[in-house]
């Protein structure tokens, strides 16, 4: 008889997960380098940089600009247009962005101190 190989899930921190989309988002490796690096597939990673951006419930036809979809933030639920949508994907890509920026500044700077 076969043997029962019971799997657990394994679980990882907003901050954990947080690090890996600000180092994919700094770029200076790819999302493969950087989910070796860390212990994790590239498919996962993938996902949590995709989770950042508010993801449709409901898909309409891409013709309909006036389609109305529902997104799901930390902060708030809403109905908004396809153009608000698109803005609200550039609002969270450019905070992405930023708090890479924030964590390169902060390293640059804590070297510095290491250094002085």
């Amino acid at each position: 008889m076969g043997v029962n190989v019971v799997k657990t899930r394994r679980h990882f921190s907003t901050e954990f997960k947080q690090e890996a989309v600000d180092q994919v988002a700094a770029g200076f490796d790819t999302k493969a380098q950087i989910a070796r690096n860390i212990g994790i597939t590239q498919s996962l990673l993938r996902k949590w940089c995709r989770d950042g951006v508010p993801s449709p419930q409901t898909i309409g036809p891409p013709e309909t600009a006036a389609h109305e979809t529902k997104i799901n933030c930390e902060h708030h639920t809403a109905r908004v247009s396809a153009s608000e949508l698109q803005l609200a994907e550039k609002l969270d890509r450019a905070m992405c962005e930023n708090r890479a920026l924030k964590a390169v500044v902060k390293a640059l700077l804590d070297s510095e101190r290491v250094t002085a």
